[in-house]
Protein backbone atom coordinates (compact mmCIF):
# COMPACT_ATOMS: atom_id res chain seq x y z
CA UNK A 1 0.00 0.00 0.00
CA UNK A 2 1.42 3.39 -0.94
CA UNK A 3 1.64 6.20 1.55
CA UNK A 4 -0.84 9.02 1.04
CA UNK A 5 0.45 12.56 0.80
CA UNK A 6 -1.47 15.28 2.62
CA UNK A 7 -4.16 16.52 0.25
CA UNK A 8 -7.32 18.46 1.03
CA UNK A 9 -9.70 20.76 -0.83
CA UNK A 10 -11.68 23.80 0.27
CA UNK A 11 -14.22 25.92 -1.56
CA UNK A 12 -14.25 29.70 -1.21
CA UNK A 13 -16.56 32.42 -2.46
CA UNK A 14 -13.76 34.42 -4.06
CA UNK A 15 -12.24 35.08 -7.46
CA UNK A 16 -9.29 33.13 -8.82
CA UNK A 17 -7.34 36.40 -8.68
CA UNK A 18 -8.01 36.79 -4.94
CA UNK A 19 -6.92 33.19 -4.28
CA UNK A 20 -3.78 33.62 -6.38
CA UNK A 21 -2.94 36.84 -4.48
CA UNK A 22 -3.37 35.12 -1.09
CA UNK A 23 -1.02 32.28 -2.12
CA UNK A 24 1.68 34.48 -3.62
CA UNK A 25 1.71 37.93 -2.04
CA UNK A 26 -0.32 37.66 1.17
CA UNK A 27 1.17 34.57 2.84
CA UNK A 28 1.90 36.48 6.07
CA UNK A 29 -1.81 37.22 6.46
CA UNK A 30 -2.80 33.56 6.88
CA UNK A 31 0.33 31.38 7.48
CA UNK A 32 2.94 33.26 9.53
CA UNK A 33 3.70 36.91 10.16
CA UNK A 34 7.40 35.92 10.27
CA UNK A 35 7.93 35.95 6.50
CA UNK A 36 10.75 37.16 4.27
CA UNK A 37 10.11 37.30 0.53
CA UNK A 38 12.78 37.83 -2.12
CA UNK A 39 12.30 37.17 -5.81
CA UNK A 40 10.87 33.71 -6.38
CA UNK A 41 11.59 32.48 -2.85
CA UNK A 42 10.46 33.06 0.69
CA UNK A 43 11.31 31.96 4.21
CA UNK A 44 8.61 31.43 6.80
CA UNK A 45 9.28 31.11 10.53
CA UNK A 46 7.37 29.95 13.59
CA UNK A 47 8.37 31.09 17.06
CA UNK A 48 11.37 31.50 19.26
CA UNK A 49 12.63 28.01 18.41
CA UNK A 50 13.11 29.35 14.88
CA UNK A 51 11.24 26.64 13.06
CA UNK A 52 11.86 27.83 9.52
CA UNK A 53 11.07 26.68 6.02
CA UNK A 54 12.58 28.16 2.87
CA UNK A 55 10.53 27.77 -0.28
CA UNK A 56 11.19 28.40 -3.93
CA UNK A 57 8.12 29.19 -5.98
CA UNK A 58 8.65 26.90 -8.96
CA UNK A 59 5.46 27.67 -10.82
CA UNK A 60 2.88 30.35 -10.37
CA UNK A 61 0.82 30.38 -13.52
CA UNK A 62 -0.51 33.75 -14.61
CA UNK A 63 -4.06 32.46 -14.59
CA UNK A 64 -3.64 31.22 -11.02
CA UNK A 65 -4.55 27.61 -11.65
CA UNK A 66 -1.42 26.09 -10.13
CA UNK A 67 1.26 27.30 -7.77
CA UNK A 68 4.13 25.06 -6.62
CA UNK A 69 6.42 25.68 -3.66
CA UNK A 70 9.52 23.51 -3.22
CA UNK A 71 11.07 23.32 0.23
CA UNK A 72 14.84 23.86 -0.07
CA UNK A 73 15.66 24.31 3.61
CA UNK A 74 13.86 23.28 6.79
CA UNK A 75 14.53 23.51 10.49
CA UNK A 76 11.56 21.91 12.24
CA UNK A 77 12.70 21.97 15.85
CA UNK A 78 10.24 19.91 17.88
CA UNK A 79 10.76 17.41 20.72
CA UNK A 80 9.09 14.62 18.72
CA UNK A 81 11.16 15.18 15.55
CA UNK A 82 14.78 13.97 15.29
CA UNK A 83 15.16 14.95 11.63
CA UNK A 84 14.43 18.71 11.53
CA UNK A 85 15.06 19.00 7.78
CA UNK A 86 12.68 16.29 6.61
CA UNK A 87 10.57 18.79 4.63
CA UNK A 88 13.52 19.45 2.28
CA UNK A 89 12.58 18.30 -1.22
CA UNK A 90 8.87 18.14 -0.52
CA UNK A 91 6.56 20.05 -2.84
CA UNK A 92 3.51 22.04 -1.85
CA UNK A 93 1.15 22.12 -4.80
CA UNK A 94 -1.81 24.50 -4.87
CA UNK A 95 -4.41 23.82 -7.55
CA UNK A 96 -7.13 26.42 -8.06
CA UNK A 97 -10.26 25.71 -10.08
CA UNK A 98 -13.32 27.86 -10.64
CA UNK A 99 -16.66 26.64 -9.30
CA UNK A 100 -20.19 28.07 -9.41
CA UNK A 101 -19.66 30.29 -6.36
CA UNK A 102 -15.94 31.09 -6.57
CA UNK A 103 -13.04 28.68 -6.42
CA UNK A 104 -11.95 25.27 -5.19
CA UNK A 105 -8.42 25.15 -3.77
CA UNK A 106 -6.62 21.84 -3.41
CA UNK A 107 -3.45 21.70 -1.33
CA UNK A 108 -1.28 18.65 -1.85
CA UNK A 109 1.92 18.49 0.17
CA UNK A 110 3.87 15.91 -1.83
CA UNK A 111 6.11 14.00 0.55
CA UNK A 112 4.11 14.78 3.69
CA UNK A 113 2.96 11.27 4.51
CA UNK A 114 3.17 8.86 7.42
CA UNK A 115 6.87 8.18 6.70
CA UNK A 116 7.77 11.61 8.13
CA UNK A 117 8.26 11.98 11.88
CA UNK A 118 6.45 15.30 11.76
CA UNK A 119 3.41 13.82 10.00
CA UNK A 120 0.86 14.34 12.79
CA UNK A 121 2.29 17.73 13.79
CA UNK A 122 2.39 18.95 10.18
CA UNK A 123 -1.08 17.63 9.33
CA UNK A 124 -2.42 19.52 12.35
CA UNK A 125 -0.60 22.63 11.17
CA UNK A 126 -1.91 22.44 7.60
CA UNK A 127 -5.42 21.68 8.87
CA UNK A 128 -5.29 24.93 10.85
CA UNK A 129 -3.51 27.15 8.34
CA UNK A 130 -5.22 25.80 5.20
CA UNK A 131 -8.67 24.65 6.28
CA UNK A 132 -9.24 27.54 8.70
CA UNK A 133 -6.82 30.44 8.39
CA UNK A 134 -6.44 30.63 4.59
CA UNK A 135 -10.14 30.03 4.01
CA UNK A 136 -11.12 32.70 6.56
CA UNK A 137 -8.57 35.12 5.12
CA UNK A 138 -9.80 34.74 1.55
CA UNK A 139 -13.48 34.98 2.51
CA UNK A 140 -13.38 37.65 5.26
CA UNK A 141 -9.95 39.27 5.02
CA UNK A 142 -9.02 37.99 8.51
CA UNK A 143 -6.83 34.88 8.87
CA UNK A 144 -5.14 33.38 11.93
CA UNK A 145 -1.46 33.39 10.97
CA UNK A 146 1.24 32.41 13.42
CA UNK A 147 2.40 35.46 15.35
CA UNK A 148 5.31 35.45 17.79
CA UNK A 149 3.53 38.22 19.73
CA UNK A 150 0.42 36.05 20.14
CA UNK A 151 2.52 33.02 21.09
CA UNK A 152 4.41 34.86 23.82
Amino acid sequence: MSKQDYSKTISVAASLTAVHQALTAEIRDWWSEDLTIGGNQFTVGFGETKKTFKMIVQAASENGFEIVWICTSANLLHPDVTTPDEWVGTRIVWQIHPNNSGADITLTHEGLNSDLECHNICVGGWDHFFLSSLKDYIVSGKGQPFSSTKAA
